[in-house]
């Protein structure tokens, strides 16, 4: 047994140093050999679409070599197959540091770039691109590149360029059976795509532009078919499961949009271009509380413009506008060039009420693009509601030569044709819009508008009414409609209709507002109550309901009951700021001064830069102890924005009095006097300031202009003691 167990162990002890000495071979392998080894491996996994262990190779490869060439080409490749665009870009930017000369990257880098919209980099990489021989592919992607310019004369000519050189190139043919579509050359088009099924494409990526080519033909059911035939032929691929979320979330299918992007990250759960994505997505599908969750988890990394963007229309979905301000500027200072920046930047400052710096905003990325149509189109918006109906036009016009099938382009001017008083013009471009987007309800409702204005009364009650009946939950059609009928003296007919209507529908909060209005206007004051009352139980959002009530209540001189509905509002529609600024002087009125100011302090924190708010609670401070500087920081944020107002104006100048600022007080309390001078409270205001100034005289003439004016206690008797 002893001899066994000695021969047992020496067997043992020579099995283990023969596994050392391989394993010392193996340490020792020639780099070369062993670099050779992982980019084979990573070649085969690629051959078999397994794409995430084809990097892992690959990664392995170049910890030995970590400048060799081909490898991050190669990395660059199975990047776009696992959906991850960022990092494929950056394998294509190492390929380029190796080898600067490679007009292939160059042009794989430009496609991406292009699929990103990153004109500018897009244009750099073609100037590189040039530099080589040009292949058919590069001069497809000019093509591409035209056709995002909106360019397609000059797409066309190179599509035709590569047809001359190979006729049956078939990415040559469907790129420009898409060029023709772009261009309203249908008959052409079809012809050419024809040309392209006769000979049986079978690569994805035709299948891929083929989808292109039907979605722009509006037909969703056939572009769905070729885009699954493309993903079906690489099951593996995800980068083509990418493009079909796409194709979901552009056709307006979120759901289906989330499903294929819920199994992507089944697959790939770290992939953060998937995972913005998703965000995207949820935010269309109004499902904010799982996207913030994603969002908190992809925010480890900071300098993300693509980050901030989602983070900006996030903050605009939750109604927090000035956090979504925070967020676009973050992005404006990251990359400056970018027009989409500006654009979403101008849309925050809309929601935030400030339209002048929406603006320039909005000239800023028309700047940058002058094709933007978007920002032509937010811009042209925005002079229409300032009543500058030439630069309105002016902007839509721009559009409608671009793009005549923009129907957005044509509502905008048919509403700057109505601020004109050009009502056939109007009807013209809202009856235009129909033909463009027959099933849009605002063109039906903006015709009974241009009808109503036009006094053509009975053809507006018409059409308000069968608008009416097809989509009843419309607010202002509603609303125009019950006050149209009770201007014609028909507020039977008005109480009939909407009586009926509720009676049909009556979970409408919108119809039961409308039948508020009309028993309103009859003066059965009770029942307007009850259906505002129900109106805002079905749609706790409908502001107008809200303010309804408060009237009611305030002509009855029901204070308690006007503070309660206006507390409901509050409660309900916390970023509604008029709700705030008629609650507060209410709270002040009943000798709750530090509920009016913890109110308006709320209200400031929700948007820091309405200057209503601002001013509001500046005067609230100056009526407490030791709040006099707080006052003049909000009073100076009120007049900056609103400097004509003469309100925040003498706010301002009491605020400089308090804060024994005499000789600024004298000067902003004088323009303010001047803008409006028959308000007894400024006069008095003004009179104080020049008498702690030492100039007696103008302190006592507008202290008895104050009087004269009906000044009201205590300032009266103010005035009164210093005038003795």
């Amino acid at each position: 047994m002893l001899k066994a167990s000695v021969l047992e162990s020496r067997y043992l002890m020579m099995l283990v140093l023969c596994i050392l000495f391989l394993g010392l071979i193996s340490c020792t392998e020639d780099p070369k050999i062993r670099f050779q080894n992982w980019n084979r491996e990573g070649d085969t996994h690629f051959k078999r679409q397994e794409y995430k262990a084809a990097l892992t190779a690959w990664k392995n490869a170049l910890e030995i070599r970590p400048e060799a060439p081909d490898i991050y080409k190669k990395m660059g490749q199975a990047y776009l197959r696992t959906a991850s665009p960022s990092e494929a870009a950056n394998a294509f930017y190492h390929e380029l540091r190796v080898r600067p000369d490679d007009w292939e990257v160059w042009l794989e880098l430009a496609k991406l770039q292009l699929a990103s919209l990153d004109i500018a980099r897009a244009e750099t990489s073609w100037d590189q691109i040039q530099k080589g021989t040009l292949t058919p592919d590069a001069h497809i992607f000019h093509g591409n590149l035209m056709l995002v310019k909106n360019d397609p004369d000059r797409a066309e000519t190179d599509y035709q360029q590569v047809l001359s050189m190979s006729p049956g190139h078939q990415q040559a043919l469907i790129r420009l059976a898409i060029c023709l579509l772009a261009q309203g050359k249908t008959a052409q088009a079809a012809q050419t795509y024809e040309t392209l099924l006769a000979q049986e494409p079978d690569s994805r990526e035709i299948f891929l532009e083929m989808g292109n080519y039907w979605k722009l033909r509006n037909d969703p059911e056939n572009a769905e078919a070729c885009l699954l035939r493309a993903v079906n032929s690489d099951l593996k691929n995800l980068g083509m499961q990418k493009i079909l979320a796409e194709f979901y979330f552009g056709i307006a299918q979120y759901q289906k949009a989330r499903n294929v992007l819920k199994a992507i990250l089944t697959q790939t759960p770290k992939n953060r271009f998937i995972k913005k994505f998703m965000v995207e997505v949820l935010l269309s599908l109004n499902q904010t509380r799982e996207a913030n969750g994603i969002l908190e988890a992809l925010s480890e990394r900071q300098n993300d413009l693509e980050l901030y963007l989602l983070k900006g229309k996030y903050c605009l979905l939750v109604q927090e506008p000035a956090n979504a301000v925070s967020h676009f500027l973050s992005a404006v200072r990251m990359d400056s060039k970018l027009p989409v920046v500006h654009y979403f930047l101008a849309i925050a400052y809309l929601y935030k009420g400030q339209p002048h710096l929406a603006k320039q905003s909005l000239i800023q990325a028309l700047t940058l693009d002058p094709k933007f149509s978007d920002a032509d189109l937010a811009l042209a918006d925005i002079y229409y509601k300032e009543g500058a109906s030439d630069l309105s036009l002016e902007h839509a016009r721009r559009i409608q030569e671009r793009e005549p099938e923009n129907f957005r382009a044509h509502l905008i001017a048919g509403n700057a044709f109505l601020v004109r008083e050009q009502y056939d013009q109007a009807a013209k471009s809202f009856k235009t819009v129909q033909c463009l987007h027959p099933e849009l309800v605002s063109s039906a409702y903006y015709l009974g508008v241009t009808a109503e204005l036009s006094e053509q009364h009975e053809m507006a009650l018409r059409l308000y009414r069968e608008l009416l009946e097809k989509a009843p939950d419309l607010a202002d059609a509603n609303t125009r409609y019950a006050r149209l009928l009770i201007r014609s003296g028909q507020i039977g007919m008005a109480r009939q209709f909407f009586q009926e209507a509720v009676t049909r529908n009556p979970q409408n909060g919108y119809l039961q507002n409308s039948l508020g209005e009309v028993y309103l206007s009859s003066g059965d004051t009770d029942k307007a109550r009850a259906a505002f009352e129900q109106a805002i139980s079905l749609e706790p959002g409908l502001v107008s309901a809200y303010l309804e009530l408060a009237d009611i209540h305030e002509q009855r001189q029901v204070p308690d009951a006007q503070i309660a509905v206006l507390e409901s509002c509050v409660r309900n529609m916390p970023h509604f700021l008029g709700a705030y600024l008629r609650l507060a002087p209410l709270y002040a009125q009943k000798g709750d001064l530090e509920k009016a100011v913890t109110l308006l302090e709320t209200a400031v924190i929700k948007d820091p830069d309405d200057p209503r708010v601002s001013n509001n609670l500046a005067w609230l401070y100056l009526k407490q102890e030791g709040k006099a500087d707080k006052a003049l920081s909000l009073a100076l944020s009120a007049y900056e924005r609103l400097p004509d107002d003469p309100a925040t104006a003498d706010t301002l100048g009491w605020a400089y009095y308090k804060n024994n600022s005499f000789t600024r007080a004298i000067w902003v309390l004088t323009d303010a006097v001047s803008r409006t001078p028959d308000h007894p409270l400024i006069h008095f205001h003004l009179g104080m300031a020049f008498h702690a100034d030492g100039n007696s005289a103008e302190a006592a003439e507008n202290l008895r202009h104050a009087i004269e004016l009906k000044l009201k206690s205590p300032q009266l008797e103010q005035a009164r003691k210093l005038l003795r």
